[in-house]
C-alpha cells in the first residue's frame, strides 16, 4: 500500500503524510530512542560489495523469494511507515497535533556514542530517517555523538514559506517557526559538523532559491561556531512508483527501477552541487550506492531499497551503514 497515496502534484505532501502517520505509531517516553535493532537477514556491506550488488541489480531479474523486508510487511500504510527510518524519529519530530511544543522548542534524537563530547548534527525533513539506522550503527563505536533534528513536511531550506507552498497557513507558520528555533538550538551546541539532508522535492522552487535557503540555514546554525564543518548528504532516489507497491505486481525488478534520465538525475547533477557550492559545504555523494550507469534498482542484494517513493527501508539503511559512516568520517578528516 502506498504510504504517500495522498501526495499532491507538486510533491509537497509525502513528508506531511509521514508526519501525520507518526501520530499513529508515536512512542511516549524518552527523547533518546533505544539502540536501533539490527533488522533480520541483513548485515552492513563493504563499499566493494555495495557497488558490485548495485551493478548486478541494474541488470534486472525476478523479485527474489527472500526479499527483505517481505512484501507482507507492507500490508497497511502504518506497516509501511514502520519499515522506514522515519519511524525512529517519532519522539523528536514535531507536527501540528502531536509534539506541537517541539515546533518552537525543538528536541533532538541522540544516537551514536552518547558519552562523546564531539557532536555531529544531522538535520532536515523526513529523509533524515534514511540515514538513521546507518549512522547510528556506524557511529555507535566511534568518537562521535549523533544528534538529529527532523521535521517531516517542513522543507530543509530556510525559506519564507506560505500557504501556497505548504498547503496551509498553519503548516507554513509552523515550518518558519521551527527553522528559526532549530537554528538557534543547533548554533548553541557548537557542533563539530552539520549534515543537511533534503528530500527530492517538497516545494517547487528553482535550484538557486533552494540553495539560498540551505545557505541561510547553515549561516544561522553556525553563528556561534563558524568553524563547524558543513556537509550536504546527496539526495536519496525518488522512485516514480512506490517501491513496495510496484514490486507486489512486478515480474521483474527492472520494471520498478528509477532511471537517471528522470528528474532525479538533474537533482544529482545540478541541485546538489549548487547547494554545496552556495552553502560552502562538502557534498557527500550517495548515488553510487543506489545507481549503476543510468539505472537505480529497487532491489539490491535482496534488500528492498525504499518502502515508498523516497524513504529507505531500515534494512537498506543498515546495509549501507559501513559506506555511509565511512563517507562521513572521511569528510570529517
Amino acid at each position: 500500500m502506498d504510504i504517500l497515496a495522498a501526495r499532491r502534484k507538486r510533491l509537497r505532501a509525502p513528508a506531511l503524510a509521514l508526519g501525520m502517520l507518526a501520530l499513529l505509531v508515536a512512542q511516549a517516553g524518552a527523547v533518546v530512542p533505544p539502540a536501533v535493532p539490527l533488522p533480520a537477514g541483513v548485515a552492513p556491506a563493504t563499499s566493494a560489495q555495495v557497488l558490485a550488488a548495485v551493478h548486478s541489480a541494474a541488470s534486472g531479474g525476478s523479485v527474489p523469494a527472500t526479499l527483505n523486508p517481505k512484501l507482507s510487511a507492507f500490508d497497511s500504510v502504518v506497516d509501511t511507515y514502520r519499515q522506514t527510518g522515519v519511524a525512529l524519529l517519532d519522539s523528536c519530530t514535531p507536527n501540528l497535533t502531536s509534539n506541537a511544543s517541539q515546533i518552537a522548542n525543538p528536541v533532538a534524537c541522540e544516537f551514536g556514542n552518547l558519552s562523546s563530547s564531539k557532536t555531529i548534527v544531522i538535520y532536515g525533513d523526513s529523509n533524515v530517517g534514511n540515514w538513521f539506522p546507518a549512522l547510528s550503527l556506524g557511529l555507535g563505536s566511534s568518537a562521535y555523538r549523533l544528534m538529529a533534528y527532523s521535521y517531516a513536511g517542513c522543507p530543509t531550506a530556510d525559506l519564507p514559506y506560505t500557504a501556497a507552498m505548504l498547503t496551509t497557513s498553519a503548516a507554513a507558520l509552523a515550518c518558519r517557526t521551527w527553522h528559526s528555533a532549530v537554528e538557534r538550538q543547533i548554533s548553541a551546541l557548537h557542533p563539530l559538523a552539520i549534515i543537511a539532508v533534503s528530500s527530492y522535492e517538497l516545494v517547487s522552487v528553482s535550484p538557486a532559491i533552494w540553495a539560498s535557503g540551505i545557505a541561510k540555514f547553515f549561516t544561522a546554525a553556525t553563528v556561534q561556531s563558524p568553524r563547524t564543518k558543513r556537509f550536504i548528504m546527496g539526495t536519496s532516489p525518488f522512485f516514480m512508483i512506490p517501491v513496495a507497491q510496484c514490486l507486489a505486481r512486478a515480474q521483474n525488478i527492472s520494471s520498478c527501477a528509477l532511471h537517471l534520465s528522470q528528474t532525479y538525475g538533474s537533482i544529482l547533477s545540478t541541485r546538489d552541487p549548487l547547494v554545496a557550492s552556495v552553502s560552502k559545504a562538502k557534498l557527500i555523494l550517495t548515488s553510487q550506492w543506489f545507481c549503476s550507469g543510468q539505472i537505480c534498482p529497487a532491489v539490491v542484494a535482496g534488500n528492498m531499497v525504499a518502502a515508498d517513493h523516497d524513504h529507505l527501508t531500515q534494512v537498506e539503511s543498515v546495509y549501507l551503514s559501513k559506506v555511509a559512516t565511512a563517507a562521513v568520517l572521511r569528510a570529517l578528516s
